[in-house]
């Protein structure tokens, strides 16, 4: 996937929504024809070789005699990186809704054909080849729309032809991949692998079960779960007046840390009665390293609302230049995991991050001209030391799965009305997200 995706996906979403909020469609049909046709090019080589080797693939994962499997799942693939392409250009025309409805049905369907294929005689297989009919169907459902939404909207353009910016998508969509490459040196994977190796699978098992609930808590958080929504949204808003974008940058920072830093404080708190009440009492020393993740997670967190500006900006190569962090990762982990064990690894990632994202806010107040409101963040961190100072004596009175869970509506309140007393958003920042929620709720 990462090598064909070509950083076409990233260049989708960086410039339809752009051109969404011009009316050119014709423009827009053309790019995602071009990037469509390319990635289709370079899938088609990567599935020849995927054929062709086979068997030297299975043998170097240690999976023999699975030859036809990754055939038939390279087809798969295929269909999938496609249809990848249709559901971003969707996502920048904010049709949503045909994007809910085609997860809808295919949802349905793959949860019938996995029920059916696991209970054939050959049940690896039969999955195999039910997920690559599901990977086909996904890009059946998203080509449908495509014809029935955007291309009426396409031979409606009136306005006069115009020569895409070639140059400009393909320097963009390279910087793109290179960055993509360059994620991998930060993520949880990178971590798991360092530690597997030079520690063994008792410290990978606790290091893999802190890595899975960090995952669990970003997922909820709105930036994730609403990224589809937010990053086209402030494409089409800021991409031609990026001027104007320090206030959804702002906006976004403190949105994000208002719902991270409860999450991150509740968890740092609750964190060895969470693992041995919901997972297991023999996984209790992976409460310290639980602690290290989730304290550093807003600054995590913040990841997204600086990559966003800077994507925002075409200075998507000062995204690859914060990668030089990943490789300090690698080799300070190399050099310190034998010598401090796994607490070490959690340590060198979360300053890692960190290490990134002041380098990345450097880089968008020194090139950009652009700044946040830091006593409004002041003023969120603040709170959050606060509700933390406030609940930590009554952490311990909470046991069972009944009270671990409950102690969450108890800090909530706690922290809810430390933010409704000690406000942290300005008033024009209310003002604005008064107005596109249903009711004028945000008080915060």
């Amino acid at each position: 996937s990462l090598l064909v995706k070509l950083g076409i996906p990233n260049l989708l979403s960086r410039f339809v929504p752009e051109y969404f909020t011009q009316s050119k469609y014709r423009l827009i049909a053309k790019l995602f024809t071009a990037a469509n046709l390319l990635q289709t090019a370079f899938a088609a080589l990567l599935l020849a070789l995927a054929f062709i080797f086979a068997p030297v693939l299975t043998g170097w994962v240690k999976f023999p005699n699975a030859e036809t499997a990754l055939r038939v799942f390279a087809i798969g693939a295929f269909a999938y990186l496609l249809a990848e392409n249709y559901r971003v250009l969707l996502s920048g025309l904010f049709m949503h809704r045909a994007i809910f409805w085609r997860t809808l049905i295919y949802n349905i369907v793959r949860l019938a054909a996995i029920f059916f294929a696991a209970r054939q005689p050959d049940p690896f297989m039969m999955v195999v080849i039910a997920e690559v009919c599901l990977y086909g169907l996904s890009l059946l459902l998203y080509y449908l729309a495509y014809r029935r939404m955007v291309q009426p909207k396409v031979e409606a353009d009136t306005h006069p032809p115009e020569q895409p910016p070639w140059k400009r998508f393909v320097r963009y969509s390279g910087l793109s991949y290179i960055n993509e490459v360059g994620v991998m040196l930060l993520n949880s994977a990178t971590d798991l692998f360092l530690v597997s190796g030079l520690l063994g699978g008792a410290a990978v098992g606790l290091y893999a079960l802190a890595s899975r609930i960090l995952s669990i808590l970003n997922n909820a958080l709105p930036s994730n779960f609403l990224s589809g929504v937010i990053t086209p949204l402030f494409f089409s808003e800021y991409g031609a007046s990026r001027e104007n974008a320090r206030f959804g940058f702002t906006l976004l920072v403190k949105i994000s840390l208002l719902a991270t830093i409860p999450m991150a404080v509740w968890t740092a708190l609750m964190a060895r009665p969470l693992i041995v009440e919901l997972f297991d009492p023999r996984y209790g020393e992976a409460a310290g390293l639980l602690v290290v993740m989730v304290v550093f997670l807003p600054m995590e967190t913040l990841r997204y609302p600086l990559a966003l500006l800077l994507l925002n900006a075409e200075r998507n190569d000062l995204l690859i230049y914060s990668k030089i962090f990943g490789v300090f990762k690698i080799l300070v982990g190399l050099w310190l995991l034998p010598i401090y064990g796994v607490m070490a690894m959690a340590w060198i990632t979360a300053l890692a991050i960190v290490g990134q994202n002041i380098l990345s806010y450097v880089w968008i107040v020194t090139i950009l001209k652009t700044k946040t409101d830091l006593v409004g963040v002041g003023k969120l961190l603040l709170n959050g030391a606060i509700s933390a100072a406030l609940f930590f004596p009554l952490a311990s009175r909470f046991h069972g799965v009944f009270g671990v869970l409950g102690s969450i509506a108890v800090y909530m309140i706690i922290y809810l009305a430390i933010n409704l007393v000690h406000k942290t958003f300005r008033p024009e920042e209310r003002d604005f997200l008064n107005k596109k929620l249903p009711y004028p709720v945000w008080k915060f």
